[in-house]
């Protein structure tokens, strides 16, 4: 199956789109209680605030910076 037979809500993405692994991560983090998550792609986890954290706390992210 070719992209240009995917519906075209599925072919464009908005610039702020919570990828579904990432989704995944965070939802897993909130029911294990993980502060802490390794990934490469940091935006996503910058912009959710998991629901486990206190008030405007992120997940830590490894590797840091």
């Amino acid at each position: 199956m070719t992209t240009a037979a995917w519906p075209s809500s599925w072919r464009r993405t908005p610039p702020c789109a919570l990828q579904v692994v990432d989704a995944c991560v965070i939802a897993l983090a909130e029911r294990l209680d993980v502060r802490e998550v390794a990934a490469l792609d940091r935006r996503d986890f910058l912009v959710v605030a998991p629901r486990h954290l206190p008030k405007g706390e992120r997940l830590t992210l490894l590797p840091a910076d």
